[in-house]
Order: structure tokens, then C-alpha cells, then sequence
């Protein structure tokens, strides 16, 4: 009975088994011949909009790639428009009458706004060098001055064409372009005459042996005044490369046209040409290529028929995808044949292709995340090594660019703590590094030719006797006065404003091997500056005071600072003695 008990149970283990297992092999094969079935007619009714669907991804991501790099040349040619703006003193360009024609300035007027323009000049182009390095494709960056501000002063141009870095290369002098030369110069007169910014191009650029060029292109305005235009430039090719490199079926292209519909890019046609699918597309009711932008649109070329699909990038050209409607379909036709077997695939290897797929994923994003952790922690130097052409890899870029973007915007931030916000010089915190870096200096030298400074101290005498009786308005007035002469006489020397009415010029190199001259231009440069005073405050009173460093005498800036104060002071006292 045991026996019979054993094996009833036995045969019932066995049956639920079998079953089970016919149930779940009956499931797999009903899910399997329904997704077959499904699949197979699907396929073949949603051909032609999914060919379609494709076209246009093609042609979206074609896009994004390229609005990429175009919109990186964008926002940093608007960064580098902000900077320029923001470092020039609109009431120094005003004073010297920048918001008028060259032929109603006086002589004084033209001299000092193109001195302060030339040094305006010099302050912007460091930081514009170090956007426009980290910014992908750029070519060249410059800066065009208008001449009606100043005829001495043309700006800068920077190329590396054919180079590793960027090398400076003779300014554009905006006097001698002609405004009827639509191609090789509307990257200056577009902006201007439209007051905002633009892209320009192709074009043959000069400086760039006549190679193709795009450009995007900013006016600089101050106080209502039309500083110049600055700009970054791509060479088109950098453009066509990337259209090349996409794989639109076996013999399908990209091309690039203007808002005109005239060729600025194909595989077989001259520029300048009017691609024959435009006629077709027209005839159709629409009028041009860009109104087509969203749909995909059949035609015919060469006895075939082509598909075309078209973007608008952020720079007004067109991308146009193009393929041929034999190959879009057939893909869709060896899907149809290959359902089963993919179905099968799909069915075996879904899971463990998942699990692979989704840590191809995770890897890039999860240095992404460490790198944002990072990046919220202050630290802008983040490591990320994932490169491959796909979208995870274009936000990577971007996320490198960003990184870079907030190094150089924390850095000119950390260097705007120490400019001293009414004059423009380098404030007391400043002067304290460089006492430091100095104090090191001093303490490593071995003889007197190791170190060689002056410090010269001013004390501006009249500020109290101007705040009090004309206002402190007048009074800052006074101060950038005095120190906008200090600046012009050491050009080449630090200066900052250590006190209320005090400023120290740091002398090394050309200003220190002349600094007895230049101590005494200064006086002279007062005393012309106050023939011409028109008003109390424009009047400067400045005492004095200069002393050099001495080795093994001087064991701290302090003590060459402190003889400088005690001889300003001196000379303070003499004058004071000498008027009454």
C-alpha cells in the first residue's frame, strides 16, 4: 500500500511538473507567436510614419549636435560681450566725450580716451582669451574698436589656425572696412547697424587664409556709446565635418542651406546653387525649406525617390537629411523577415542585455553625479573620461564646458574682491598679497640686483575740504581724477587704493629704472591737468612721497612703505609751510 501511495505521488510530482511546464512553455510560445503576429502587421502599417519618425530623429539629433557647438560659441561670445561692458567707466567715456563725433573733441579729450581705451583694451583681452580657450571650435576671437571712439586704438585679434594656442595677429582697423563688401565685412557692420548680436557667415576671412568662416558677433555699448564689436569665430568646415560624419543609410547626405534656400553645403553641389528638391517642395504650396521644418517630404531626384527632412539651427541656416525612400523602407522590410528571430533574441537575452545595458548606463552617470557632488563642493577640476558620440556623451561636454565657464566666472569673481569699486585699482586686500608674495621675495634675496622695487605713497589733500563744502559726489570725482593721473604717469606699475585719500604705486622694470623721472612728470602732469580745472574738484592736490628698497637693510615691505609715508608726509608738511 506504501509502494502504491509512493508512486500515485510520485506520478503526481511529476504531472504538476509537466504541467507547469507546458503552461510556461505554452505562455512563452503564445507570447512569443503574438508578438510574431503583432509585430509582422505593425511593422508593415507603421513603416512609413516610423521611416518618417526616423528621418526626422536623424535629423533632430543632427541638430542638437550642432546647436551644441554653436550655442557654446554663443554663450561665451555673450560672457565675453558682459565683461567688456561691464570694465568700462561710463563716466570717464562720457567726460571724454566718447558720445561725440572725433571733430568735437578737443585735443585733451581724443589723447585721454584713446590712452583709456588702449588700456581698456589690454584689461579685456586676457580674460576673453581664457572664454574663448575653453571654448570648443573656436578658431579666432577678436575685438574691433569703433574709430569713432578711437582712431589710435583698433583692438585685437587672436587666431590658432594651424597652431596649438592662440596667437595675436594685427587688429581689424574698422576705419578702412567698406560697408558695401557685404562677404568679407558684415561681421562688423550687421551688429552694429542692428544694435544686437548676430551670426555672420560663411564668409572668407583675411586672417584665416581666406578659409570659410562663421562667426557670432556682439556690439559692446556703454552709456549709450558704440564701444566696437567682439567676437568668436568657426571655421565652416568645423561645421561639415560633423554634417559628414553622420551615417544616414547607405546613400543618404546632409546638406546646409541658407534662409535663401542657396547651398552653403553639399556632397555634389556648388554654393550658391538652389538644390532641386526646393522647386518640388514649393510646388507643393509651401514656400521654402524652413517652413517644411517638423514634417518629412517625399521627392524625386535622378529617377528615385528621396525623403528629406529639415532643422533649423540656432545660427538661421537649414540641415536638410536626405535619403532614399528604397533604403528608409528597408529597414522596415528586413524587420519584417527577421521578426521571429529577434523576437526569440529578445525573449533569451532580455534580461542579461538589460543588466548590461542599463551598467553602460549607469557608469558615465554615475560619474556625472560624482562630478555635480563635486562640483557643489567648490571643486571645478572634476575628472570625466566618458567620450563616445551619443547624447550621455554630449552632456558630458557640456557639463565639461559648464565646469570651465564657472572656473573663469568664480575667478574674475575672486579677482573683482580685490578691485577697489570707485577707482578701479586694486584695493588694500590686493596690496596686502603682493606685500607677501614680496616679504618672500625679500627674505630669498642674496643681493640687491635680486630685488629691485620703489614704492611711491600719495595722499590726495584736498578730499575733506572737497566733501565738505561740494558734497561727496564731488568728492569721488576728485579721487578718480587723482588717480586716473597716477595710473597714466606708472602705466606699467600696480597702483592701489589703500585708504580713503590714499594710493600706492608698486615700481618694478621700466617704471622703476625711470622712476626719478616719472616722480617728477608726475608734478609737471598736475600742474597741466590743473591749468585746465574747470571746477574745484577737478582740481588735484597730491603729496608725495617715494622710497626704494634697500637689501639687508629692508627686511620687510613694511619698512620700505613706511620711508615712503614718512617723506610723503614730509612733503606734506613743506607745502602746508610754504603756503602760509
Amino acid at each position: 500500500m506504501k509502494k502504491l501511495l509512493g508512486l500515485r505521488a510520485h506520478r503526481l510530482r511529476h504531472s504538476l511538473r509537466i504541467r507547469i511546464t507546458v503552461i510556461t512553455i505554452s505562455a512563452i510560445l503564445a507570447s512569443f507567436l503574438s508578438f510574431a503576429v503583432a509585430g509582422f502587421f505593425t511593422v508593415g502599417r507603421e513603416a512609413s510614419s516610423s521611416s518618417a519618425e526616423k528621418m526626422h530623429l536623424i535629423s533632430k539629433n543632427a541638430q542638437q549636435s550642432l546647436d551644441a557647438l554653436l550655442d557654446s560659441i554663443k554663450q561665451s561670445t555673450f560672457s565675453m560681450s558682459r565683461i567688456a561692458s561691464d570694465s568700462l567707466d561710463g563716466l570717464v567715456l562720457i567726460h571724454n566725450a566718447a558720445n561725440k563725433s572725433p571733430t568735437e573733441r578737443t585735443h585733451q579729450q581724443t589723447s585721454q580716451l584713446d590712452t583709456y581705451i588702449t588700456n581698456y583694451c589690454g584689461k579685456v583681452q586676457e580674460t576673453m582669451g581664457s572664454i574663448a580657450s575653453h571654448t570648443k571650435g573656436v578658431v579666432a576671437y577678436y575685438y574691433c574698436i569703433n574709430p569713432n571712439v578711437s582712431s589710435n586704438e583698433h583692438g585685437f585679434y587672436y587666431s590658432r589656425m594651424g597652431k596649438v594656442g592662440f596667437e595675436e595677429q594685427s587688429p581689424v582697423d574698422a576705419s578702412k572696412l567698406d560697408s558695401h563688401d557685404t562677404d568679407r565685412n558684415a561681421w562688423y557692420f550687421i551688429p552694429m547697424r542692428q544694435g544686437a548680436p548676430a551670426w555672420v557667415g560663411p564668409y572668407k576671412d583675411t586672417h584665416l587664409n581666406d578659409a570659410l568662416t562663421i562667426t557670432y558677433v556682439s556690439p559692446v555699448y556703454k552709456s549709450g556709446v558704440l564701444i566696437g564689436v567682439l567676437g568668436m569665430e568657426m571655421l565652416f568646415d568645423t561645421m561639415v565635418d560633423k554634417i559628414n560624419s553622420l551615417t544616414i543609410y547607405d546613400s543618404g547626405y546632409a546638406c546646409l542651406l541658407s534662409q535663401e534656400n542657396e547651398v552653403l553645403y553639399h556632397p555634389e553641389l556648388k554654393r550658391g546653387d538652389v538644390p532641386g528638391f526646393v522647386s518640388q517642395i514649393q510646388s507643393t504650396g509651401t514656400d521654402n525649406v524652413e517652413t517644411s521644418e517638423n514634417a518629412v517630404i517625399a521627392y524625386e531626384d535622378k529617377g528615385k525617390r528621396w525623403q528629406l527632412s529639415c532643422s533649423t539651427l540656432t545660427n538661421g541656416m537649414e540641415l536638410v537629411v536626405c535619403a532614399p525612400i528604397d533604403e528608409v523602407a528597408a529597414s522596415w522590410h528586413h524587420l519584417e523577415a527577421s521578426v521571429v528571430v529577434i523576437a526569440l533574441v529578445v525573449l533569451v537575452l532580455f534580461i542579461p542585455a538589460t543588466l548590461i545595458a542599463m551598467s553602460e548606463v549607469n557608469r558615465p552617470l554615475r560619474q556625472l553625479t560624482e562630478a555635480a557632488r563635486q562640483l557643489s563642493e567648490g571643486n571645478y577640476d572634476v575628472e570625466l573620461d566618458y567620450n563616445k558620440d551619443d547624447e550621455i556623451g554630449e552632456l558630458t561636454t557640456a557639463f565639461k564646458t559648464l565646469c570651465d565657464h564657472l572656473r573663469v566666472y568664480i575667478s574674475n569673481l575672486n579677482s573683482q574682491a580685490y578691485i577697489d569699486s570707485l577707482t578701479h585699482v586694486k584695493n588694500k586686500g590686493a596690496y596686502d598679497i603682493y606685500a607677501a608674495r614680496f616679504n618672500d621675495k625679500i627674505s630669498h634675496a642674496s643681493s640687491q640686483d635680486d630685488l629691485q622695487f620703489a614704492i611711491v605713497m600719495f595722499d590726495c589733500n584736498s578730499l575733506k575740504f572737497i566733501n565738505d563744502n561740494y558734497g561727496h559726489d564731488k568728492g569721488d570725482i576728485y579721487l578718480k581724477t587723482a588717480c586716473k593721473l597716477i595710473c597714466q604717469v606708472y602705466e606699467h606699475s600696480p597702483v592701489f587704493r589703500i585708504g580713503g585719500d590714499e594710493f600706492i604705486a608698486l615700481l618694478f622694470g621700466y617704471d622703476y629704472d625711470n622712476r626719478e623721472k616719472l616722480f617728477s612728470e608726475f608734478d609737471e602732469r598736475v600742474c597741466s591737468l590743473n591749468a585746465t580745472a574747470e571746477n574745484p574738484w577737478d582740481i588735484v592736490d597730491i603729496a608725495k612721497g617715494m622710497s626704494t628698497y634697500r637689501w639687508c637693510e629692508d627686511k620687510d615691505m613694511e619698512m620700505v612703505w613706511h620711508r615712503s609715508d614718512q617723506r610723503m608726509y614730509a612733503a606734506k608738511q613743506l607745502r602746508y609751510a610754504k603756503r602760509s
